[in-house]
């Protein structure tokens, strides 16, 4: 560029003692307030918006239908502006406690979490007290001192997860054969990417049919000292992606329809200058524990 520059300037050489010193000074002071101008003006508009993230869990004990369940929001955005900008314009934020930490996707972004009282709704079933029906069902089956079999069943979801507290290091995921009946998957992990030697802490089940029940029967190895914990326990948690509040104006009948307020809240109040968007999770995560 500055070469460009140079040899654009260059023809003029002869001729710049008849320019006047007030245009070199006009130049000189255009650059300034123009370098000035775009090192401080506001980075974002409504052409060229800031992208956040969101993200909702619900947690549900699935043990005890008399609990309600706790529902956490979660923003992650530019951490510059995230506190001061664009938390602070969510309602369900105001009198909440705001946690902001640096986000796990990147060291440059800011996760917001707040608690909230706005719980999501698939397909029309919505409940403060019984998350289990409303959201998720769960099953978790001990069978051997180091296996359990775990079924998970997500309302208005195809993709259910398993987090485990003690890492496994074998799993099989069953199918449903078009006879009803279950038997263990094809499906492995592949082979070039085996179970590493320290096993796995998470399994992600995924379907192409909505509200499917996911079954794995998973095994794990016996402490070398054997003195292990007695129960085997961690959480299981479906995700719900599907933005169905669209379809409402559409005459469907209420219970094909559904809406997560959460989000509605989110990109009613948000700046202008802001985008919202998902997380690879989903915009809605129901998490239950288990132990068997």
């Amino acid at each position: 560029m500055a070469l460009l520059s140079f040899l654009i300037v260059l023809p003029m050489a002869p001729f710049g003692f008849k320019v006047h010193r007030w245009v070199t000074t006009i130049l000189l002071l255009t650059f300034i307030v123009t370098t000035i101008y775009v090192w401080s003006a506001f980075p974002f508009s409504q052409e060229n918006p800031m992208k956040v993230f969101f993200q909702q869990r619900v947690t549900v004990d699935l043990n005890d239908a008399t609990q309600a369940p706790v529902a956490l929001t979660t923003v992650t955005g530019a951490k510059q502006y995230m506190q001061s900008r664009v938390v602070p314009q969510i309602p369900s934020s105001w009198g909440s406690t705001v946690r902001c930490t640096t986000s796990t996707v990147s060291k440059r972004l800011s996760s917001c979490v707040w608690q909230t009282g706005l719980l999501p709704s698939p397909l029309g079933s919505s409940s403060t007290t019984d998350g289990r029906s409303a959201w998720i069902t769960a099953n978790a089956t001990r069978t051997s001192s180091t296996s359990a079999v775990i079924s998970v069943k997500g309302t208005n979801s195809r993709s259910c997860r398993v987090y485990f507290n003690t890492p496994i290091n074998a799993f099989n995921v069953y199918e449903v054969l078009p006879n009803g009946t279950s038997v263990p998957s094809s499906q492995k992990m592949q082979p070039a990417y085996p179970i590493p030697s320290e096993g796995l802490t998470s399994l992600w089940m995924m379907g192409r049919t909505w509200d499917r029940q996911f079954t794995a029967e998973v095994s794990w190895m016996p402490p070398a000292n054997g003195n292990g914990p007695s129960t085997f326990a961690g959480q299981v948690g479906c995700e719900w992606s599907e933005y169905e509040s669209a379809t409402l104006g559409l005459g469907l009948p209420a219970n094909l329809t559904g809406s997560i307020p959460a989000f509605e809240e989110v990109l009613t109040y948000l700046p202008k200058w802001v985008v919202a968007t998902k997380l690879s999770e989903g915009l809605v995560e129901v998490l239950g524990s288990f132990d068997v």
